[in-house]
Order: C-alpha cells, then structure tokens, then sequence
C-alpha cells in the first residue's frame, strides 16, 4: 500500500515493483489501463517514458528517504519526462490520481509513501560493482 503521509491518504492499495531491467524497461506496456487502486513502483528510476503506451500516468519521483522531488501531472504517451537527479524511485499512477490524493507541488517537507525503493541500495551495489548509487 502507498500512503500520502503529509495527507494521511491511501494513494494506492495494490502496488507492483519493477526492480530488473526488463521489468522496467517493460512497466505498464501492454496495459489498457491502470485502476485507481493500483500504482508501479520502479525501483531504482530516474526518468520515465510512455513510448507505446495507451493511457495517461501520473509519476511521482522520490529520494532516499520518500521525500517527493518531482511530479509529473498526466503524462500523455510518447512522451518523456526530464531526468530527475535526485530521485531513486519513480511511482507511476493512473492519471489524476495524484490530485485526487492531496499530493502537491514537490517541497522539501513533503513526505510520501515509506517503500523499499531506497532500501535495496546495498544489494544493488553488491550485485553491480560499478552501481554509484542514487
């Protein structure tokens, strides 16, 4: 479940990661549609694209410590959002959803969804030498 902590709102109750590189590479190809229950966390991301998609999405890009760094209202397809330096994760979202729920323009204060997308960052470094980290 991803919370809105800053808002007390459930954003989503039925989350998917996609940790690999092909299970982001993939992400919601192939997909009709997203409900408003669910979200896609990518983990680690710092850009998106919807190159083949079907439908709208909203991205909520976040840092280490869940903090929202960026947000991306709507996302219409074949379109790229910019990248996002300071983010490790991005969760994409049905379009709207992140109106819907509170979230706002990104602030420091703003705290969303505790995840494990910054919690992997040991294992990523063990399995790839070469990882730099988010």
């Amino acid at each position: 479940m991803l919370v809105n902590l800053t808002r007390a709102r459930v954003v989503a109750r039925q989350v998917a990661y996609a940790r690999t590189f092909r299970a982001r590479l993939v992400g919601l190809l192939g997909r009709a549609r997203l409900t408003p229950e669910e979200a896609l966390v990518l983990v680690p991301c710092r850009s998106v694209h919807t190159i083949g998609m079907r439908f709208p999405i909203d991205i909520a890009f976040l840092d280490r410590e869940g903090r929202v760094v960026h947000l991306v209202h709507n996302l219409r397809p074949f379109r790229f959002t910019p990248v996002i330096k300071k983010a490790c994760c991005a969760v994409e979202l049905p379009a709207h959803r992140l109106r819907d729920t509170g979230c706002s323009l990104p602030t420091p204060t703003q705290r969303v969804w505790p995840g494990p997308c910054w919690k992997d960052t040991k294992k990523a470094q063990e399995r790839n030498p070469h990882w730099k980290g988010w």
